[in-house]
């Protein structure tokens, strides 16, 4: 039986996490292309994202408190807009059950994308540092790989 491909994004200051999530998450049917191996300095990012969708049978992008920002007047942290980018681009090249979102630190997450999955992650997050999938992350996408 072949691997199932599952795209890994992040942003920069979470590509530590996100190599100790594939990592920890690695098993013998699946294979992750993680950004950092999917995309060409220098080269435009829709195309290496289309190139990679033909890859792929689902994306798991890891949301970090990235941005500070304000909304409706209360101070937020935001995951990085590459990260929201290639979140929207894969909702429309896959089917929404194929997307999941992994969160870390205190990242603010829109009310909108509720409705999708959600692995949890941790509630620790700094850049370039790292905490290994604990039992109910690890499940979470068990459960969620099952049923791609």
């Amino acid at each position: 039986m072949p691997k199932k491909k599952i795209f890994v994004g992040s942003s920069s200051e979470a590509k530590t996490q996100a190599k100790a999530l594939i990592k920890d998450l690695t098993s013998p049917t699946i294979e992750f292309i993680p950004w950092w191996e999917a995309f060409t300095p220098g080269h435009l990012l829709l195309n290496d994202l289309a190139a990679v969708k033909k890859q792929v049978v689902a994306a798991l992008l890891v949301f970090t408190p990235d941005i500070p920002a304000t909304v409706r007047g209360a101070q937020v942290a935001l995951p990085n807009q590459n990260v929201l980018f290639e979140l929207g681009y894969f909702f429309s090249a896959l089917d929404p059950s194929k997307i999941a979102l992994i969160k870390y630190g205190a990242t603010h997450i829109p009310k909108d994308l509720d409705g999708y999955t959600h692995i949890p992650g941790s509630t620790y997050f700094k850049p370039g540092a790292s905490v290994v999938a604990g039992v109910k992350t690890t499940a979470a996408f068990n459960k969620w790989v099952v049923e791609l």
